[in-house]
């Protein structure tokens, strides 16, 4: 399968790095929408962690929440488009997922440093996209004892330790995530004026609200994928691989191409009268 050169840079605002970011192929964007209309949430956020360890030079397991979104929106811009649009009351909203991604990376974001008699928690957003309902959201803002990586450790080394933890440290903890969540809450990171009209969606590190926004800008019916792909490579003689390596925006633009001369051909008969030349 051919493979695509092209990355792009993107600061991420959780854990403060710059990485690089390579488009997403119909490859993987066939098993995105299949995964989102299977609609299993857990399946989805695995397939995404996949998605990201493929496609970017980051390590996984430094990525906050925050950072798996801000790159989950960049590879929706680049390899999908950039423009979503929303149908509410009937109206027509259209908005840029550029500028979304840029009203988060500039967001103040902050973790904490909870110090017990020597005991050193480093407290920051979730690492996951969305937390099981039988886990514990404090265990998942735990990022950092006393120099260890909590996210580098086996399950059970991991509940060996937060077993030991005074129950005063989860009040601590706590009041990290309701001040991070009103920090979101009151944030309006959705800008532009028409866009008021979602200004009852919050984005919230603690809930699934990342996730589910992610779904819906990713989602779409098998059966257009399915249609771009015969015209493709019935009209155009692209054969399977080379539609699959190229990235659906990419094979919009050839379907315009086509239209376009289609187009083209019809106006040039209509001038000569409808006569062909033979």
């Amino acid at each position: 399968m051919i493979k695509s050169n092209f990355y792009t840079t993107l600061f991420l605002p959780g854990c403060k790095k710059n990485i690089r970011i390579k488009e997403i192929n119909n490859y993987y964007y066939l098993d995105i929408i299949k995964y989102i209309q299977n609609n299993d949430i857990n399946d989805i956020n695995y397939f995404l962690d996949y998605i990201i360890t493929e496609n970017t030079d980051a390590n996984i397991s430094e990525l906050y929440s925050i950072d798996k979104f801000c790159i989950l929106i960049e590879m929706r811009s680049i390899s999908i488009g950039n423009t979503i649009e929303f149908v509410i009351n009937n109206t027509h909203i259209k908005y840029n997922l550029s500028d979304l991604c840029k009203d988060i990376q500039i967001l103040n974001l902050k973790s904490s440093i909870v110090d017990l008699h020597g005991l050193e928690i480093s407290v920051n957003m979730p690492k996951n996209l969305i937390i099981n309902e039988n886990e514990d959201i404090v265990f998942h803002c735990i990022d950092n004892i006393n120099g260890i990586n909590v996210n580098t450790i086996t399950p059970h080394e991991k509940k060996l330790i937060f077993d030991t933890l005074p129950a005063c440290i989860y009040n601590d903890i706590k009041k990290y995530i309701i001040e991070t969540t009103d920090f979101f809450d009151k944030g309006n990171i959705f800008t532009i004026a028409t866009f008021d009209l979602l200004k009852n969606f919050k984005l919230n590190p603690f809930n699934t609200s990342f996730i589910e926004f992610i779904k819906s800008i990713y989602s779409d019916n098998l059966t257009n994928f399915y249609d771009l792909q015969f015209n493709l490579i019935t009209k155009l003689n692209l054969s399977y691989e080379h539609f699959m390596s190229m990235t659906f925006n990419e094979s919009r633009m050839y379907v315009a191409l086509q239209n376009k001369e289609i187009k083209k051909q019809e106006e040039a008969q209509k001038n000569s009268g409808g006569n062909t030349r033979l």
